[in-house]
């Protein structure tokens, strides 16, 4: 499948998780699909424990704005903006690995907004 196509598929999942539609997200994901969150030293496998996993998800109030789909070939990623009932904002960062047409590989990272250091402030632009 093609890089344009991968980039399609991903952008595909990512409306199913915002509108919580669990079997059109799942269709996209190779049954051995691996889920890796490095910053909790958490492995999901298998694509129908993952899809198990995101459907007993606690609704949290939380909305998500798309910011980027990128990649070349059988490798993509994607930059979410989430905003929680709770008023905080992250951003979470999945690099999606493709075999054979679907996703079989997920490395997904989430870090919560954070106000800069003002030392940085002569060297950036706040955007």
């Amino acid at each position: 499948m093609g890089e344009t196509n991968n980039k399609a598929t991903v952008q595909k999942i990512l409306q199913a998780a915002m509108t919580k539609d669990w079997d059109e997200w799942a269709k996209h994901f190779h049954e051995d699909l691996v889920i890796d969150w490095p910053q909790s030293g958490e492995r999901v496998e298998g694509r129908d424990t993952a899809t198990e996993l995101h459907s007993n998800v606690p609704d949290d109030g939380a909305s998500g704005e798309l910011l980027s789909v990128r990649g070349e070939g059988d490798l993509v990623v994607s930059e979410v903006k989430l905003r929680y009932g709770d008023g905080s904002t992250w951003f979470w960062a999945n690099i999606y690995e493709f075999l054979d047409g679907k996703v079989a590989r997920v490395t997904g990272y989430f870090a919560e907004s954070t106000e800069p250091p003002d030392w940085r402030a002569q060297w950036v632009t706040k955007v």
